[in-house]
């Protein structure tokens, strides 16, 4: 597991140089993953930082021309992102949860004999299992996992949503494998040109992938506490329909300036985590401020929203609890996915049966799509740049409770073809409130960042209506530095 990996960070990595690259909130949400799904809808939903030229087929020269980023460094046009979370109610309906947006750490991590190279332009990689239900022990597994933030008490890193009240945030975390073969920018899986070295977050790369990148990791701190008065039975569930938390993914596709990202891997050797640290960074007036990193956005090709209070999950993804492997193409019964989207659903998609008595189960989770592969010579390899930036705190929620929404129609149980049978998203699920009688809807959030509160959820829809309407977006102000407060909050590796 990485509480493990986190451990060997703190002993073995703390006279390393890093440094944190907040993104300060999401360029896009919506169905969008131009590496698993390019050119049309992905199958479920991602919350994408960094450079507006992101798109359904983005190439690296698109993200470099980038009008702007929500990343601190302008030279850095690459795109980061991991699945949305969601709170399912006990009716069935789904709410998004907002972030702070993201911190990146850029971690110089090599052998002994071991050059760090920036990354090559261009290059992609997914780490993690979309379809995952358990904990596979698998190496990726033990570099991706969940943290309840709680500062009256420390809680263990887990693979999965093992705790379901978290004062201070639900944290997801993300360390990304830093080999690279040195010849592919992609692979048919988005994976084997990259492996991990011999000690996950540090160490030796193979022999077969001898080229040691810049390290990242990716912490996305959710705010969860304005959930925290709920007792209505429902849980948290990713995106991909998944209640476990297990199916936690990343995806990184650089767009950085070679040249910069090469002189600050060079030049940027302080441990301190600090961007403004790095010389590299503020010798060449790189760092961006908040407000031009808060007012950048990008326009979202797909044009369904995946925010607010939802009666499905974004695409008609549907609730596969496992803990065998989800089945791609399971579809929420009485929702109408994306027109023309392949991204997961098979010709004739399997649809989860309805029934009175359960909450949602089923999902349809992201297909690996074959992309041309590009090559790039291994003497070419780019640079990365390190530098820290601010700590990070999770928000101080000051929610307050709003009416309870009409009850649902029933919710949908999963069909699960894999297993044969029908299961319960929430029967003996842990970490799953309690039901009670009253159904709440979502609570109002204030953000730090902000003097006044940010608006509270809309009422849980109306059962019935087409899954991917497009109804007027969900008002969000930006989220500057929610949880980037205290230093002695930070991560110091």
């Amino acid at each position: 597991m990485l509480a493990s990996v986190s451990l060997l960070a703190l002993l073995a990595g703390s006279a390393q140089a890093f440094w944190r690259l907040p993104c300060n909130k999401p360029v896009v949400n919506g169905l969008i993953d131009p590496i698993v799904s390019p050119g049309k809808a992905n199958g479920h939903s991602h919350t994408i930082m960094g450079a507006s030229g992101i798109n359904l087929d983005s190439t690296y020269d698109e993200l470099v021309a980038s009008d702007c980023t929500t990343c601190k460094v302008s030279a850095d046009k690459s795109a980061y992102w991991i699945p949305g979370l969601y709170y399912q109610y006990g009716n069935g309906s789904f709410a998004s949860v907002d972030h702070g947006g993201m911190l990146v750490y850029y971690l110089q991590r090599g052998g002994s004999n071991e050059t760090i190279k920036a990354f090559p332009p261009g290059l992609r990689m997914l780490t993690g299992d979309p379809f995952a239900r358990n904990n596979s022990g698998s190496i990726e597994s033990q570099a991706i996992n969940w943290n309840c933030i709680d500062y009256t008490q420390n809680h263990p890193e887990t693979p999965g949503f093992d705790i379901m009240n978290c004062p201070n945030g639900l944290r997801a975390q993300v360390f990304f494998p830093a080999c690279w073969d040195g010849v592919n920018l992609d692979s048919a899986d988005h994976k084997s040109h990259m492996a991990y070295p011999d000690g996950i977050n540090n160490g030796v790369c193979p022999s077969s992938h001898p080229v040691h990148l810049i390290s990242i990791f990716y912490e996305v701190y959710f705010n969860v506490a304005q959930f925290n008065s709920l007792n209505d039975g429902g849980s948290w569930v990713l995106s991909t329909g998944d209640p476990t938390g297990y199916s936690l993914h990343g995806d990184f596709y650089n767009g950085w300036n070679q040249d910069i990202l090469q002189q600050a891997v060079d030049q940027c050797t302080n441990d301190s985590g600090v961007l403004e640290d790095c010389g590299v960074f503020t010798g060449q007036n790189l760092i961006i401020s908040d407000a031009d990193a808060n007012s950048c956005s990008a326009k979202d090709p797909v044009g369904v929203n995946v925010d607010g209070v939802l009666d499905f999950l974004p695409n008609c993804v549907a609730i596969q609890p496992g803990p065998q492997e989800a089945t791609p193409g399971v579809l929420s019964s009485g929702c109408t996915p994306v027109a023309g989207n392949t991204g997961t659903a098979p010709k004739s998609p399997t649809v989860a049966s309805s029934s009175p008595a359960a909450a949602s189960s089923a999902q349809a989770s992201t297909a690996i799509g074959s992309s041309t592969t590009a090559k790039v010579s291994a003497a070419s390899s780019v640079a990365a740049t390190p530098t820290a930036s601010s700590s990070v705190k999770p928000l101080s929620p000051s929610s307050s409770s709003a009416s309870a929404p009409a009850a649902s129609s029933a919710a949908v149980v999963a069909s699960s073809a894999a297993a044969g049978e029908t299961t319960s998203v929430l029967a003996g699920k842990t970490g799953v409130r309690a039901a009670s009688t009253a159904v709440p809807t979502a609570t109002t959030e204030a953000s730090p960042a902000s003097s006044s509160a940010a608006a509270a959820f809309p009422s849980a829809p109306a059962t019935g209506k087409t899954c991917n309407a497009k109804p007027k977006r969900k008002s969000t102000k930006p989220s500057v530095h929610h949880y980037r407060a205290n230093a002695n909050r930070a991560r110091s590796f």
